[in-house]
């Protein structure tokens, strides 16, 4: 009978064991000595006593992995969270911008320095203090800035643009050698929503001569469904390159063809997105005498502006096609002497062609006709970008106390942008969209890389050094061929290296000696640029 009852009294024990061992997430002393004292009381065995500590320590070390992969999972779970919170905020922007296009009832969104404003249909006021009156808020938001809201009827989003530019100049002698040191931009945006149907959008630059100086100051109003008007100053409709913002471009300075096209004036214009932005259109009066502090002609006739663009197989199937945009522009004034000022720089910022109401030997009594004219194209396919515009000025019935005549300037480019880290430029409402590394260097990543190649030629009727520029002040032709390198650290800060060189037709006075005063001319002018740009 005794091995029955030791049977009988080892059972309970060895369970009991058993099941603190799996309860407990280290063994425990307290245990191990039970176990000590249970083996010298001759209740356990030394085989018994071997594979409960067997057990004990097996179930500790599945204890700890788990708890290790609960751990990882976790921190996992932790990241993606983040992630689709990122996610659903651009996601959540997307929609409201696609659902203000569909249904007349949902507010605008705030727009930017090229952004066609949707409209919006009058809301029933809600009384403060109602529980379904808005929260006031603010904060920061993606790709618009920081904002403050009291109501669901006005929004104001805060900006800014800082670009800080190191050149160094190579004209091919020694004495025209040099670098120069610049803060390019500088800038303080103001933008949003008001009383549901209106946006608004102000822009002062604290830069260079230029500093305080009131760049966009507008305002649009949703009218109709497919009619936002707009007044006020800001860039006329006119040409892929001049419409985009300036913090998006490829490269450090645009084209040639950029000095061609009408730039910022006041007026009134009317432009939409239409068809699920297959198309767009904008169209507008303006003064013709450029920005509100530019001095004014006599001739009080309006320039008429206007823009189209397509992208007719957006939503096709076949995806080379998807990215295909082309677009025309047209712009007309009737002029007087004060306006045949036509100054075109180099991608360093240097004047080769400069025409200021004066000809060659006679000034300019008087002037008939401005026409300008535009085409654009451009090809997105996944990370490679193809585009190209030709851009040209006509200026009618030129006088002086001598002659009579007309001169035109036009300008061609070709451009090629390869995103070496695989992100895609995207291209909405007549512009290039800003460009979001897929990986931040703040996250682990290498950020975002782009390589970007471009040819540039500009040329002015062959007849302009008998009638209307001085040789080696200007000069009729030039070409120019770019290299760049852009590296997007995040959605907000980037590094452009930008390596241009132009070739002009005769030699162009480039700068004199410091000491003796002598002119320096060369036929060609070499810039490297390195820029750093903040926006927010």
């Amino acid at each position: 009978m005794r091995p029955l009852c030791r049977l009988a009294l080892t059972l309970p024990v060895y369970a009991c064991l058993v099941t603190a061992a799996l309860a407990s997430s280290s063994g425990g002393h307290a245990l191990v000595e039970l176990m000590d004292l249970l083996r010298a009381k001759g209740v356990l065995t030394d085989l018994e006593y071997s594979r409960i500590s067997r057990i004990m320590e097996n179930e500790a070390r599945e204890l700890t992995e788990r708890t290790r992969n609960l751990e990882v999972r976790a921190h996992e779970l932790q990241v993606l969270e983040q992630e689709l919170r990122e996610r659903e905020m651009d996601l959540d922007a997307r929609i409201r911008a696609t659902k203000t296009q569909e249904s007349p009832e949902v507010t605008p969104t705030p727009i930017t320095d090229h952004a066609l404003s949707p409209w919006a249909t009058e809301k029933q006021e809600i009384p403060p203090g109602s529980p379904e009156a808005p929260v006031r808020r603010g904060g920061y938001e993606k790709g618009l800035g920081l904002f403050a809201s009291s109501t669901d009827s006005f929004s104001l989003y805060l900006g800014g643009l800082l670009q800080t530019d190191a050149r160094f100049y190579d004209t091919h002698s020694l004495e025209s050698r040099r670098t120069k040191f610049d803060v390019r931009r500088s800038r303080l945006l103001a933008h949003g929503n008001a009383f549901h149907r209106l946006s608004y959008r102000l822009a002062l630059e604290f830069q260079g001569a230029d500093a305080r100086r009131l760049l966009d100051a507008y305002v649009d109003m949703a009218a109709l469904p497919y009619v936002i008007l707009r007044a006020g100053q800001f860039k006329e409709p006119f040409g892929l390159e001049q419409s985009g913002e300036d913090a998006h471009i490829f490269f450090a300075e645009r084209s040639m063809g950029y000095y061609l096209t009408p730039r910022r004036d006041v007026g009134f214009m009317a432009h939409a997105s239409l068809w699920d932005d297959h198309m767009t259109y904008a169209a507008g009066l303006f003064t013709g005498d450029g920005m509100d502090d530019a001095a004014s002609g006599y001739v009080s006739d309006p320039e008429w502006t206007g823009r189209l663009t397509g992208s007719p197989f957006k939503k096709a199937s076949t995806k080379w096609l998807r990215g295909l945009h082309l677009g025309g522009s047209l712009s007309y004034a009737r002029i007087d002497r004060t306006n045949v000022n036509l100054q075109i720089k180099t991608a360093g910022l240097t004047t080769f062609f400069d025409v200021a109401s004066s000809a060659k030997f006679n000034v300019i009594r008087d002037a008939g006709r401005r026409i300008r004219t535009g085409a654009e194209l451009a090809w997105a396919y996944g990370p490679l970008l193809l585009f190209s515009e030709y851009t040209r000025i006509r200026f009618e019935d030129i006088q002086t106390s001598s002659t009579q005549f007309d001169f035109r300037v036009n300008d061609a480019y070709l451009a090629l942008v390869w995103f070496i880290t695989g992100e895609e430029p995207g291209y909405e409402r007549g512009v290039f969209q800003p460009v979001r590394p897929l990986r931040s260097v703040w996250d682990g990543g290498w950020g975002g890389w782009s390589l970007g190649l471009r040819y540039d030629t500009c040329s002015a009727d062959s007849g302009v050094y008998d009638s209307l520029i001085q040789e080696g002040y200007s000069v009729r032709e030039a070409s120019a061929y770019t290299v760049a390198l852009n590296w997007y650290l995040d959605s907000h800060s980037r590094l452009i290296l930008d390596a241009t060189r132009t070739d002009f037709d005769k030699p162009l006075l480039v700068s004199r000696d410091p000491l003796t005063g002598s002119a320096i001319f060369s036929d060609r002018e070499d810039v490297f640029t390195a820029r750093f740009q903040f926006q927010f």
